[in-house]
C-alpha cells in the first residue's frame, strides 16, 4: 500500500493561478506520495521551473528542491518579479 502524507502549500504573486478551482492560494493542502522531495510537489502542482523564483520550507529558504518533506511541512512557493 503506497503512503502519503499531507503538506501545507502556499502560491504567492503569479504562481496563484497554479491552486486548484476553490482553494485559497495562499495557503491549502495536498497529499503526496511519502518519501516526496520539494521538486516533486512543484511538478505535482504543474509549475515550470522558469515561472518559480524561490521556495520556503517551513519558513527556510533553500537553494535547492531535493530536500524531502515530511508530513505536515509547509512549501511556499514564490513567483518571479517583472516589471518596469
Amino acid at each position: 500500500m503506497n503512503k502519503t502524507m499531507k503538506l501545507y502549500i502556499g502560491l504567492v504573486g503569479t504562481l496563484k493561478k497554479y491552486a486548484e478551482p476553490g482553494v485559497k492560494p495562499e495557503g491549502f493542502i495536498i497529499d503526496t506520495p511519502d518519501g516526496a522531495m520539494v521538486g516533486d510537489v512543484v511538478r505535482m502542482l504543474g509549475i515550470p521551473e522558469k515561472e518559480l523564483f524561490a521556495f520556503t520550507l517551513n519558513s527556510q529558504r533553500l537553494e535547492k528542491s531535493d530536500q524531502p518533506v515530511r508530513e505536515g511541512d509547509k512549501i511556499t512557493l514564490y513567483s518571479i518579479v517583472t516589471g518596469g
